[in-house]
């Protein structure tokens, strides 16, 4: 899990302080005492301004370690105002954390921000201060308290937000941490922002110790959408493939991602892929997935070549006989009242490269209608427009099926890689 960087702390507490808690002891005649006495920015007790005076010296020297001491000495006067304790703790917050003694620094942040003498524009910065330094010193049921009253209060912050979530998921809070991280996440999106990997990686670590694995699936979804992987896409795919009902055009399918999206694939893979085209009356597609496995090295070697080249032998003869007969396939399909054969010659066309005249040919099938899956062949039209390089038509296609049918699953993922195509 991410933890917060201290130096930003350290830049951001030391500006702040600097400009807030200069001292203003006045050692000066009474005359001048009695003409401060009303103000509250004032510190009148000589025994807390010296020391202040003589440690904001050393501080201006960078001598944080001498000047604690000096600090110190005015924190130990037993009277002292609101004004005059809310300057002191600025002084400590500041020290403590240039030596490096976080604990220290958090509880004069946390006098700070219970003073009434601190500025209400500095809650934010204070709020901030604290869930970083809890979140820093492991204490993280104060990280998600400040935390959470920071996004209340003052609003979506990103680091803020990865904080509260990582501290509640360290509790094992997984559930509070899903929470958080999927609101971050949907603020983000709404307001036209590409949400942090992060977030996306700690939701999706809740959602698995949750043991809610569609709910790691679709983490994992949204997560490609934004930051794609080879290994992620190979993740979603997984959870795709094992969906109940999954034809073989579909298993087929979900093998074209995976050569996509970058996945690797063994000999067992290219020799199941290229048999699942083969089943579906589709020899040029199995012809080029074995050519791409011989390309590779992976195929035409060790106890499995006999077997691989002779269904690469196969794949070719077919794959020339289908060719040659695609047109007359064709015509005869268009004097039948339905558009199923379309379909698949169209889908056929689009295995040999010809992707304008598939999107011509499905279009016809589906127009004539009587389909027996007109989602699956609105899935292949999508698929077709996008090998054609028609993003914008591939992606209203794809996006027009829905539902959580096996086919409305593949045309999301197929949208999802068009989209980034």
């Amino acid at each position: 899990m991410k933890k917060a960087k201290l130096a930003s702390i350290l830049m951001l507490s030391a500006a702040w302080v600097f400009g807030a808690a200069t001292v203003t002891y006045v050692a000066a005649p009474e005359a001048a005492y009695a003409a401060k006495t009303d103000s509250k920015k004032v510190i009148k007790n000589k025994k807390i301004g010296a020391p202040l005076k003589a440690a904001q010296e050393l501080m201006a020297k960078n001598d944080y370690a001498g000047a604690l001491p000096k600090i110190k000495e005015a924190d130990a006067v037993a009277e002292k105002t609101p004004y005059e304790a809310y300057v002191i703790n600025q002084f400590l917050s500041i020290s403590y954390l240039k030596t490096g003694d976080y604990r220290s620094a958090a509880k004069a942040f946390e006098a700070i921000l219970k003073s009434p003498e601190m500025p209400a524009e500095d809650l934010g910065q204070n709020l901030m201060v604290l869930t970083q330094l809890s979140y820093q010193l492991k204490d993280y049921p104060k990280a998600t308290e400040y935390g959470n009253r920071y996004l209340t209060t003052i609003g979506p912050r990103e680091d803020i937000q990865l904080m509260v979530g990582n501290a509640y998921y360290l509790q094992k809070n997984f559930k509070q941490a899903s929470n958080i991280l999927r609101s971050a996440i949907q603020t983000s999106e709404k307001a036209g922002k590409t949400p942090p990997k992060e977030w996306y990686d700690v939701l999706m670590s809740s959602e698995y110790e949750l043991g809610n694995s569609d709910g790691v699936k679709n983490v994992l979804i949204e997560k490609i959408k934004n930051y794609p992987s080879a290994g992620d896409w190979s993740k979603v795919l997984d959870f795709t493939e094992r969906r109940p009902a999954m034809s073989d055009r579909l298993s087929l399918d979900v093998y074209r991602l995976r050569l996509l999206t970058g996945g690797t694939l063994g000999s067992a893979d290219y020799m199941e892929m290229a048999q699942l085209a083969m089943q579906v009356a589709l020899p040029g597609e199995a012809k080029a997935i074995l050519d791409k496995g011989y390309a590779a090295g992976i195929l035409g070697k060790n106890a499995e070549k006999e077997r691989q080249d002779r269904l690469m032998k196969m794949a070719k003869t077919q794959a020339d006989a289908d060719l040659k007969s695609l047109s007359q396939q064709e015509k005869s399909a268009m004097k039948l009242k339905t558009g199923d054969a379309e379909i698949k010659i169209g889908e056929a066309y689009g295995s040999y490269g010809q992707y304008d005249k598939a999107i011509e040919v499905i279009q016809r099938g589906i127009a004539k209608g009587g389909l027996k899956a007109p989602e699956e062949a609105t899935l292949r039209l999508g698929q077709a427009q996008m090998y054609a390089g028609k993003k914008q038509d591939a992606l209203n296609t794809l996006r027009s099926i829905k539902g959580d049918s096996n086919v409305a699953e593949i045309a999301r993922l197929y949208a999802i890689y068009a989209r980034q195509r």
